[in-house]
Order: structure tokens, then C-alpha cells, then sequence
């Protein structure tokens, strides 16, 4: 009787942790409604040199405006989930294994959320990651926000 009250427990505590790991959050929650959205939009180039060099483009986009409407709604489709990063307090993320040209920022009222497109994001300062498996989910939401503001 004992050894399954062990068991039982064990089960449980288990199902609990992958619970909290991969429950789904919706990415479209994360900035505030009826507040102005500021989106910095950085291109990173490589000149034949092997130096990175960066361009930054600035986007405020104000609250009730279709745009940020349409940025909300390209938003919704994605979700987000803890990593052991979340859980240690991780505040950076890496550049992608493949060459992905850009990142996004993304602000409103105070949340934020921050990619290069190698499948973890900074929201709110904390490491999640987007999707399961690979980077396609973070690059879709990227592209998603990049196709409202006509990049």
C-alpha cells in the first residue's frame, strides 16, 4: 500500500512540473490593451568584413489605432511557456544557430517582449520560449508583427 502512495505521489509531483513547464500562455495577453505600442525593429547586417552592424527602426503605434489592432491579433495566435531560464531568473537571449537578419522589441505600458528569433523570448525581462520544438513558432509571430508593419 505503501509503495503506491509512493508511486501515486511520484505521478503526481511529475504531471505538476511538466504542467507548469508547458502550459500554454497566449503571447497576445502580454502588452496591455489601451496602451500605445512601441515597436523597435532592428536589422542586423553583415558586411563582407565580418562585423555585425545594425540599423534600428522605431514604430509607436498609438492604442486605438488599426494597426495596433492588427498587431494584437497577430499576436493572439502564439503561445509562450516557462523554460528552466524562467525559473532562474535568465534576463538574455541568445542569436539564433541560423541567420535570421532581424530582431523585434516590443512595448506597451510597461511589458515588453524581445526576440532574435532562435525560438526564447524576453517578456517582461524573464526567458520563455516560444513553441515546443524549434524556432518556426518565434519566427512566425516575428514575421506576423513584421507583415503588420509592412517590413
Amino acid at each position: 500500500m505503501k509503495r503506491k502512495i509512493v508511486w501515486g505521489g511520484a505521478v503526481l509531483v511529475i504531471a505538476a512540473v511538466l504542467a507548469y513547464f508547458l502550459w500554454p500562455m497566449p503571447l497576445g495577453e502580454v502588452l496591455p490593451e489601451g496602451e500605445t505600442i512601441n515597436v523597435v525593429y532592428v536589422k542586423h547586417i553583415l558586411p563582407g568584413n565580418g562585423e555585425v552592424r545594425q540599423e534600428s527602426t522605431d514604430y509607436q503605434l498609438d492604442a486605438d489605432s488599426e494597426q495596433a489592432a492588427q498587431l494584437r491579433a497577430a499576436l493572439e495566435g502564439y503561445t509562450y511557456h516557462r523554460t528552466w531560464g524562467t525559473i532562474l531568473s535568465d534576463n538574455s537571449i541568445d542569436g539564433p544557430d541560423e541567420w535570421v537578419g532581424y530582431s523585434l522589441h516590443l512595448d506597451a505600458g510597461g511589458k515588453s517582449i524581445s526576440s532574435m528569433g532562435n525560438g526564447t523570448v524576453l517578456i517582461n525581462g524573464c526567458v520563455y520560449r516560444v513553441g515546443y520544438w524549434g524556432n518556426q513558432a518565434d519566427l512566425a509571430w516575428m514575421e506576423a508583427v513584421c507583415a503588420v508593419l509592412e517590413l
